[in-house]
């Protein structure tokens, strides 16, 4: 167990043009046996060290033998590596020795998926989901919030329950469907209500139910009542830092929670879905007949009410040709909560997802052929061609220009309810059901350094090219699969083969018990896989 993925994760560096060390580096650095040699006492480069990121710290390590040495025989070292290759951030839970000990088993536990406890909770009728490791249920009869904080043994989180009253809150109003987001990482709720033309915002705490401290909330943002987000109208709500977002049937708007300024309203029914890509753009799903995504710098827009066509400041991202006999029928672009749980959040933790390393499906769907295609793309794809759209002065990217590299193309598996959100960091899970009777869930991991560092660690078996591992449960059933060669299909809905070739490690789990009688669905969280079991009316909690 001793320095696995960090001596992998050096070796695929070493391995990578874009990234070694210059070949005269190499060639021209001290063939030393010991830093100290040259005039450097090694406790001072291990302090010096210590500051480094992942990228900066295997290039020291290939100066020389030496600094080779130094950071493979130093544990914290080794630690630091195994953090940025798994995507997680140090936090404050125990001794480094006792971090490291859990990350190793956090993630062999999700690499084999090894469950050490299945929590089973009743469900209620109306909306559910999971924010940041807490899942809520409402009951809109009561006006209240039932909260589980999901336990973890490989990352040493307690189970907590607890029960929100909103009733005289929310007096008249009630809690539906999408009325309310949250962000445990900020002890933070909001809620949504609307008295006559407005709307109302309540910035309250996730703990009490009480107005959160850094608000002088509610804030009351009027808007067109011919735009009406409801009482009773769908609509989502995202958060993301210091913002919030609310998307409708019928546009989308944006403000600071803290402070309660607007800053971006959109008014157009193309907009499908919206999620934060980070706290400068959003991205957005537009339907028509040629649908599309779009990033759009939401600080730079003004906050004045603005079509589709009048924004300016914002990149478009397009899918393949359509079929002219076929359609897509809708377009939505699946949230991933942007959470910043940290060191200093409560609980402590040995460990938490780096912010950034977040995953988008992208689900197209057609009425007349009934086609589902979802694409998975990960945040650092789309904000590394944004700065390249504004290097280059070009705010659209075709298909060839950014699909086949910076996607994955996932076909043929069923439709799933609007509320899900099936992803969390960087993995996602589908459920798929098998001709003879079984159902299986896939848990699939875009980490790209974990793809690439385990498949020359332990010689993962890859697919070969054309596989559609959906199709294929023998393949990977019991066993990690590791995918790099591209996905190449003839989907109805495109006009021409598509090609993706964005690398992921998949598992395969068969669902216990008498699946195939009942419907479900399954949804990934940080440290659990959850199944939504409707003929017995029970939510079964998968934690590692």
């Amino acid at each position: 167990m001793e320095n696995t993925d960090g001596v992998a994760a050096a070796a695929f560096i070493a391995q990578d043009p874009s990234t070694a060390t210059s070949s005269r580096i190499l060639e021209t650095g001290p063939a030393c046996s010991n830093p100290s040699q040259e005039g450097l006492p090694s406790v001072l480069v291990l302090e010096i060290l210590k500051y480094l990121d992942l990228h900066s710290l295997l290039k020291c390590r290939l100066i020389c033998s030496g600094f080779q040495y130094l950071i493979d025989s130093t544990a914290s070292l080794q630690y630091k590596i195994e953090l940025a290759v798994a995507g997680q951030q140090d936090g404050s839970y125990g001794d480094t020795f006792t971090r490291r000990e859990m990350l190793k088993m956090h993630q062999k536990r999700w690499d084999g998926l090894e469950w050490t406890e299945v929590l089973r909770v009743p469900t209620m009728p109306d909306y559910r989901g999971i924010y940041g490791g807490v899942f809520v249920q409402v009951s809109s009869e009561t006006d209240t919030l039932h909260l589980k904080r999901i336990p973890s043994q490989s990352r040493g989180i307690k189970e907590k329950n607890w029960i929100l009253d909103l009733s005289t809150l929310l007096e008249e109003n009630t809690i539906t469907v999408g009325k309310f987001g949250m962000d445990p990482s900020q002890d933070l709720l909001v809620i949504i209500t609307s008295p006559g033309n407005s709307i109302r915002i309540h910035s309250l705490t996730l703990s009490k139910g009480e107005c959160h401290p850094l608000t002088s909330g509610p804030y009351l943002v009027p808007h067109d009542s011919s735009y009406d987000l409801g009482p009773d109208g769908p609509f989502s709500i995202n958060i993301c830092h210091d913002f919030v977002s609310i998307h409708s049937f019928f546009g989308a708007m944006l403000w600071n929670w803290k402070t309660g300024q607007v800053l971006m309203h959109v008014v157009s029914y193309k907009v499908s879905s919206m999620v934060f890509l980070n706290e400068r753009y959003v991205l957005m799903a537009i339907k028509g007949d040629y649908p599309y995504l779009v990033a759009i710098d939401f600080l730079a827009e003004p906050p004045e009410r603005r079509g589709l066509d009048e924004l300016e400041n914002y990149f478009i991202f397009r899918f393949p040709d359509i079929s002219h006999s076929s359609s897509v029928d809708g377009i939505t672009v699946q949230p991933n909560p942007r959470s910043i749980w940290g060191a200093d959040s409560n609980p402590s933790v040995p460990f938490s997802l780096v912010p950034q390393n977040r995953l988008f499906v992208v689900h197209l769907h057609s009425n007349n052929i009934d086609e589902n295609l979802y694409f998975a793309i990960l945040e650092a794809s789309f904000l590394s061609l944004i700065k390249t759209g504004l290097r280059v002065n070009n705010n659209s990217f075709g298909w060839s220009m950014w699909g086949p590299e910076h996607s994955r193309a996932l076909p043929n598996y069923p439709n799933f309810p609007a509320w899900l959100v099936p992803s969390y960091g960087t993995r996602f899970a589908m459920k798929r059901h098998l001709p003879h009777g079984r159902i299986f869930v896939d848990v699939y991991d875009f980490n790209q350094l974990r793809c690439l560092t385990n498949k020359k660690q332990n010689g993962d078996l890859e697919t070969p090219e054309n596989v559609n591992v959906s199709e294929n449960s023998e393949m990977i059933e019991g066993r990690q699969v590791c995918v790099l060669a591209p996905t190449r299909f003839k989907a109805n809905i495109f006009r021409d083969e598509v090609d993706t070739r964005l690398g992921y490690r998949v598992t395969s789990w068969s669902v216990p018990g008498n699946a195939n009688e009942r419907f479900i669905s399954a949804i990934c969280s940080e440290d659990a896989i959850i199944i939504q079991d409707v003929t017995n009316e029970m939510y079964e909690i998968y934690t590692v």
